[in-house]
């Protein structure tokens, strides 16, 4: 399905062992938080009047957000396990649970690069973000769970501003 982009240059695998580990990271925390955001909660909110609810919400509301983060997570740990992206010489394709989607250069409208080289952003693969917006459907995004995934964004914007052909160094 890559034949009409030209040549294979570089395949790009997810680790998907890094995403269950990002999973398990945030739920076990979320599911403490919730936990302890209750116990603290009962006795603050039996008496709330001044306003002392404030630390068992904020534990609460942590809890609740690192659950919901972990769950999706999970959710592509299960449903993503064999996500690919391949680069060929005039597009992209990107390819999960026996599906590709073909991206040739010309289609891409807009990237966006919302990545935030932060160390929290490191260790659950926020440094790199980089939405491939399309004139006719949904973007795609490269994420640093991506094995190399800074090397193969670069390639991307590379491809894309030399007049969608792809050489990356």
């Amino acid at each position: 399905m890559g034949d009409e982009l030209g040549t294979l240059v570089q395949r790009y695998e997810s680790d998907n062992g890094r995403r269950g580990r990002n999973a398990l990271t945030l739920l076990l925390p979320g599911f403490v938080g919730i936990l302890l955001g209750v116990v603290l909660a009962i006795p603050a909110y039996k008496s709330s009047v001044t306003g002392d609810d404030f630390v068992p919400s904020v534990v609460l509301g942590c809890g609740f957000g690192a659950v919901l983060m972990g769950c999706w997570c999970a959710w592509l740990f299960l449903t993503r396990s064999d996500e690919a992206f391949e680069l060929y010489v005039d597009g992209l394709v990107h390819a999960y649970r026996g599906k590709r989607r073909v991206v040739r250069w010309e289609d891409v409208a807009d990237l966006v690069d919302n990545g935030k080289d932060t160390a929290l952003g490191r260790a659950f693969g926020g440094d790199v973000n980089l939405r491939l917006k399309l004139a006719h459907g949904k973007p795609v995004v490269i994420t640093g769970i991506v094995d190399r995934a800074a090397h193969l964004t670069m390639a991307v914007r590379e491809a894309i501003e030399k007049g969608n052909r792809s050489e990356p160094a």
